[in-house]
C-alpha cells in the first residue's frame, strides 16, 4: 500500500479506479486549462466526490457492523474478530480512502472558491456540502485511528515538507464540529442534494459525543425527532441516568435503522468499549495507525497497544 506522502507527491488519488459514471469526473484526470469553465463543469467534479465519499461510508459501515459483530462477511473477519494489525488491508484501506477523498475534497473547494464564474449560492451550497464530506472524513479518521494528520488542504510537498505531522483527536474534532456549523451555516440558505440537514446534525451528535460534550448531544438531541430512531431514544434515556450498556444493546439491535446516524462512535465516548469489546487495558484506539504510513511518515506514531 503507498502512505499518504507517496499519494500526494505522485498525484495518484482517485486514478485507475475503473470506469466513471458520464455525470462524475475524477478530478485528478481533469485539465484546469479545458475544464472549471462552468457551472456544469463544477457540478461533475462535485457528484464525482459524492460517489466517492458514498463508497467511502459504505466501507464505514461495514467496519462498524464488524466491529460490533453484526457483520459475517469473510473479508471483515479481522475486524469482528479483533485480530488485525497494522498491516491489515482493512486498516490500510480505511486510511488510504480516507486522504484520497480529503485530497480531491480541497482540490475542488480552492476551485470553487476562486472562480469569478460561480454564483455565491452555489458556492455556499457546494462548500457546504463539501465541508460536510471533509467533516465526516476527519471524524472517521479521529474515531478508528484516535490520532492522524490533520488535513486541511491540498498539500504541495515542495512547501510543506516531507513530515506530516499526527494531530490529537481533540484538536481532529474541534475541526470537525467547526466544518459541520459552518454547512449548517450555508444550509440556511441553499437545499443540498447530497447531505441533509438532518444527517449534518447527526454527524453533529458524533462530534459531540466523541467529544465528551453531553451537555451539546443533549442540546441538539432535544431538536431531533428521537422517537423515531430507537438508538438515540436510548441515548437520551442514559443522558438522564440509564445504564451505558443498555444503550450498546439497543444500537446492535437497532443497527440496520440506526448506524447511518450514530456507530461506534458513541460507544467510544461512553469509555465502555474496553469491558464490553475485551480490548486489553493498554489499547487507547480502536485500529492501528497502518504500518506503511509510520514507516515512510515520521511525523507519525504507532497507537499504543499496537
Amino acid at each position: 500500500m503507498r502512505n499518504l506522502l507517496c499519494l500526494f507527491a505522485c498525484g495518484l488519488l482517485f486514478t485507475g479506479c475503473g470506469k466513471e459514471p458520464l455525470n462524475q469526473v475524477p478530478v485528478d484526470n481533469i485539465s484546469t486549462d479545458t475544464f472549471y469553465q462552468s457551472e456544469s463543469d463544477f457540478q461533475m467534479a462535485i457528484n464525482g466526490i459524492y460517489a466517492k465519499h458514498a463508497d467511502f461510508v459504505s466501507f464505514v459501515n461495514e467496519l462498524d457492523a464488524a466491529y460490533l459483530g453484526v457483520n459475517d462477511k469473510t473479508e471483515y473477519l479481522s475486524v469482528k474478530e479483533k485480530t488485525y494489525t497494522g498491516n491489515d488491508p482493512l486498516i490500510e484501506r480505511l486510511w488510504d480512502d480516507a486522504y484520497a477523498c480529503l485530497h480531491e475534497t480541497h482540490f475542488v473547494l480552492d476551485k470553487i472558491y476562486a472562480s469569478p464564474i460561480l454564483t455565491n449560492v452555489f458556492k455556499e451550497k457546494s462548500a457546504g456540502q463539501l465541508l460536510t464530506i471533509r467533516g465526516h472524513i476527519n471524524l472517521q479518521l479521529a474515531l478508528w485511528y484516535g490520532k492522524a494528520p490533520l488535513v486541511l488542504k491540498v498539500l504541495d510537498l515542495s512547501t510543506d515538507g516531507l513530515i506530516i505531522p499526527e494531530s490529537c483527536r481533540n484538536k481532529i474534532l474541534e475541526e470537525v464540529i467547526a466544518d459541520f456549523e459552518s454547512a449548517l451555516f450555508y444550509y440556511a440558505n441553499s437545499e443540498y442534494t447530497y447531505m441533509k440537514r438532518e444527517q449534518i446534525r447527526q454527524y453533529l451528535i458524533q462530534a459531540y459525543s466523541l467529544q465528551g460534550n453531553l451537555s451539546r448531544v443533549a442540546s441538539v438531541l432535544k431538536n431531533e425527532n428521537v422517537s423515531s430512531n430507537a438508538f438515540y431514544t436510548a441515548l437520551n434515556s442514559w443522558l438522564t441516568g440509564e445504564e451505558k450498556g443498555k444503550v450498546t444493546e439497543t444500537y446492535k439491535s437497532t443497527y440496520s435503522t440506526s448506524h447511518n446516524y450514530a456507530g461506534k462512535l458513541l460507544l467510544n465516548t461512553m469509555e465502555y468499549d474496553r469491558t464490553y469489546f475485551g480490548w486489553p487495558d493498554n489499547h487507547l484506539s480502536i485500529f492501528p495507525i497502518p504500518s506503511h504510513e509510520v514507516s515512510a511518515n515520521p511525523g507519525v506514531t504507532q497507537n499504543p497497544g499496537y
